[in-house]
C-alpha cells in the first residue's frame, strides 16, 4: 500500500462509519433475508447481543472488515490497471490505434462513458480477456467488419 493510502486511513474509516450508520437506519430486522454484508452483520450482532460470549461483533470490527474488503479490491484494481498501462506503453502501435479510435468516435473534449462502449471495438478488445495470453494482440477481438466480436467468457 502506498503512504498516502495509509495516511488517509482514518478519513476512509470515517467515511465507512458514516455510510454504515446511515445504512443501519433502514435495516429490517424482522426479515430473514439480508440485502448485503453489513445488513447480515447487524442482524447477527443483534441476535447475539445478549449472549455471554458476545464480543466478536461491533462497529469497529465492521469498519475493519469493510476497510479490508475495500482495500483488497482497490489494490487488485490498481495492479490490473497498472499492468494494462504497462502493456500499452510497450506496444506503441496499440496506443496509437486506441488514440485514433477515440479521436474518430468521441466528439470534442468530453469524457468517455459506458454509453460509448459500442463505438470503441478496438479499445474494448485491448481490455478484454483473450486467448493465447502470452501474445499481445487486441485485433483478435475485431471481426472482418471492424466490429468488436461478442465474447461469451465470463470471469
Amino acid at each position: 500500500m502506498n503512504l498516502a493510502f495509509v495516511n488517509n486511513g482514518s478519513k476512509i474509516m470515517g467515511i465507512f462509519q458514516k455510510q454504515i450508520l446511515e445504512h443501519q437506519k433502514y435495516i429490517d430486522y424482522e426479515s430473514n433475508e439480508s440485502t448485503d454484508f453489513a445488513e447480515a452483520y447487524f442482524k447477527e450482532m443483534k441476535k447475539l447481543e445478549n449472549e455471554p460470549d458476545f464480543g466478536g461483533f461491533g462497529m469497529q470490527q465492521l469498519k475493519n472488515i469493510c476497510f479490508d474488503l475495500w482495500s483488497a479490491g482497490m489494490e487488485t484494481s490498481t495492479h490490473v490497471i497498472s499492468w494494462g498501462i504497462l502493456y500499452i506503453l510497450h506496444h506503441p502501435e496499440v496506443a496509437r490505434r486506441i488514440r485514433e479510435e477515440l479521436d474518430s468516435k468521441i466528439c470534442g473534449d468530453r469524457t468517455v462513458t459506458l454509453d460509448d462502449k459500442h463505438k470503441l471495438p478496438y479499445t474494448n478488445a485491448v481490455i478484454n480477456v483473450f486467448p493465447d495470453p502470452y501474445k499481445f494482440k487486441p485485433e483478435r477481438f475485431i471481426d472482418s467488419g471492424g466490429n468488436l466480436k461478442k465474447i461469451e467468457e465470463v470471469l
